[in-house]
């Protein structure tokens, strides 16, 4: 676990492009609201973690969202097999695809925010995911917000 945080931090600053994506486009992504304002402003303190598996229906329905995600924000996205990496599968506490986690810059290795448990639309992550940036920033209590799980949504974990 710790080397891959590592290795995930080392790589915030600089952006991820999916294959035959426009990266002029990632590096210059226009803003068009309040949320994704501050989700652009915050692109180099967080980052997101993909759990995948193959097979899994609703992990390239939400690759989808995740690439109209980092259009918008400039956000690093890594995406993780738990088949191939069955250590962050038990580290992140992953029980199904697709989940997303929050990484923070600089954060204690053990603090990480589960974002969505299944498909989570591109409206719904982009608010999930500045309100936990807000939380983390210090800007706001956490009050009531829990992980969004989607059981509808998840492909359980086969191997």
């Amino acid at each position: 676990l710790a080397g891959l945080l590592l290795f995930v931090m080392m790589l915030l600053p600089t952006h991820f492009a999916f294959a035959g994506e426009d990266v002029s486009a990632l590096q210059n992504p226009v803003p068009n609201n309040s949320v994704t304002e501050g989700l652009f402003k915050n692109r180099n303190k967080f980052a997101l973690l993909f759990f995948v598996q193959p097979g899994c229906i609703y992990c390239a329905k939400q690759l989808t969202v995740l690439q109209e995600f980092q259009k918008m924000t400039g956000w690093y996205i890594k995406t993780i097999d738990i088949t191939e990496n069955p250590n962050a599968k038990a580290d992140f506490n992953v029980s199904g695809t697709p989940v997303l986690v929050l990484i923070k810059k600089n954060m204690p290795r053990n603090k990480w925010w589960a974002l969505s448990i299944g498909f989570s639309p591109l409206d719904t992550l982009s608010s999930d995911a500045y309100t936990a940036i807000r939380i983390l920033n210090g800007q706001m209590p956490q009050g009531h917000l829990y992980v969004r799980s989607q059981a509808s949504a998840t492909t359980p974990i086969t191997q």
